[in-house]
């Protein structure tokens, strides 16, 4: 495992989401939103490449051949300005074991930059998706319960698979807040309208949970 860390946050971050590819790839195409909409210049405080980084290699505009890696972001979101990491990567561990690591080390650069609430992003699959999709909740403490029905967040159940569910689950054993946000997909790759009305509730959400 390698980490580079060449930056520290302007600001303590309240909140931190991630999202890496998966079922149309919707949880990173809305967390990559997050970074584009920042309000702020994107900060990227750390690049971390894994084990199982050299599994998939990627070729630069140099023709250079690159192992892939996760970044994480500072951002603050546009409007309230809400100070917030931003976890993305295109590549997601492919065993379970690869996803438990990363995930613990997500929460644990989380916790020690102050987040209180982790979000993971993704998709959920449907076969009669609309053009406004539908955003799901599996929350993990009762104050985001309630924040996502004042949001219009749909709350379900049930088992989210790769690290998305991984980093969620294990969340709440490092006392966060917060939980699994998933919007509805047929699953076709990228699925712009699934990651766009994503990234607009959970913007919403973390208003709600942060407001003044």
């Amino acid at each position: 495992m390698k980490i580079v860390a060449p930056n520290n946050p302007p600001s303590e971050p309240l909140a931190a989401v991630s999202g890496l590819p998966g079922l149309g790839a919707v949880g990173a195409g809305a967390a990559s939103l997050f970074v584009e909409k920042s309000a702020v210049k994107p900060l990227i405080l750390r690049h971390i490449v894994l084990d199982h980084s050299l599994r998939a290699l990627f070729v630069n505009d140099q023709g250079i051949a690159e192992p892939s890696s996760y970044t994480l972001f500072y951002t603050e979101t546009e409007g309230s300005k809400i100070p917030t990491l931003v976890f993305v990567g295109a590549f997601q561990p492919p065993s379970s074991m690869g996803q438990h690591k990363l995930a613990n080390l997500f929460l644990k650069l989380s916790k020690e930059l102050g987040c209180t609430a982790v979000f993971t992003l993704g998709g959920y699959h449907t076969r009669s998706a609309g053009k406004k999709r539908k955003v799901f909740v599996l929350p993990n403490d009762f104050q985001t319960y309630r924040a996502c029905l004042e949001a219009g967040v749909h709350v379900t159940g049930g088992q989210v698979t790769g690290a998305a569910g991984m980093i969620a689950g294990l969340a709440k054993y490092y006392s966060f807040k917060g939980g699994c946000l998933l919007a509805e997909t047929e699953g076709e790759t990228p699925d712009r309208e699934a990651s766009v009305s994503l990234y607009e509730k959970a913007l919403h959400l973390l208003q709600l949970m942060f407001r003044a």
